[in-house]
């Protein structure tokens, strides 16, 4: 467990790193196509960087203690024996205890939320067309989402003569975006201490829809009518972290 919360901290510091210099300079340009895949770039880049030979040998280096003595020339009486290694000890425990506890309650959270999924796919009425399985919910105050080969919506969307909804949805199913949300989930377990895991998260989710909103205009839609459709799908509750809501 200590190298695994050694590893996630060194990730985290590249992550956070990346997503500040994401905002800066790529995040307000108008390609979410490019944004998404210099944002899986970045996840990558964070999990790989603590393994190069270079950088971790770098690290071990600014850890460990410089001792500069020339242990040959030195009596066992001179060898000053550190008075504090049980404090250092006791202090990585305790770092190791809180990063365990955090990491199983951000764990369970997901699992919960994953539940609430399946709940929903397999409670709803099936309508399978192609490769898209259509998921009538009962619920009304769930905005649409989708999730794997599956959108989640209810019957009066379904119903509406326009298809934005289904064109939006679809989409995301054919970027395969719920992939990309799980690679951000366990970035979020096992990174629950770091703001940029999160912030990262959301950023992410923000292409997506920017992504779809872009197949939906690229079908020849009616803009002001899909703008309306937008702002009054916005007060709906949206289904967290797992799924792309509309």
């Amino acid at each position: 467990m200590g190298q695994l919360l050694s590893y996630t901290i060194n990730s985290s510091v590249y992550l956070a790193i990346l997503y500040i210099m994401y905002k800066w300079f790529i995040a307000d340009k108008n390609n979410p196509g490019f944004n998404r895949h210099v944002i899986l770039a970045i996840y990558i880049a964070a999990l790989t960087a603590p393994l190069l030979p270079g950088i971790a040998s770098a690290a071990n280096n600014i850890a460990e203690p410089a001792f500069t003595g020339n242990i040959q020339n030195m009596g066992t009486n001179n060898i000053a024996l550190p008075q504090d290694t049980g404090i250092k000890y006791g202090f990585a425990a305790i770092a190791i205890c809180m990063y365990a506890a955090g990491t199983a309650l951000a764990l369970a959270a997901s699992l919960f939320t994953y539940i609430r999924l399946v709940r929903l796919i397999r409670g709803g009425e099936k309508t399978t067309t192609g490769k898209y399985t259509i998921i009538l919910n009962t619920k009304q105050k769930e905005a649409p989402f989708s999730w794997f080969k599956y959108i989640v919506l209810n019957k009066a969307d379904y119903n509406l003569p326009n298809s934005y909804i289904l064109t939006h949805e679809k989409s995301h199913i054919d970027h395969r975006h719920w992939a990309d949300l799980v690679l951000a989930e366990a970035f979020t377990i096992l990174q629950w201490f770091n703001p940029a895991a999160w912030l990262m998260r959301e950023e992410l989710k923000t292409v997506h829809e920017y992504q779809a909103d872009a197949t939906v205009v690229k079908s020849g839609c009616n803009i002001h009518e899909y703008q309306m459709l937008l702002i009054k799908k916005a007060v709906g509750a949206r289904f967290p972290s797992l799924a792309n809501s509309l």
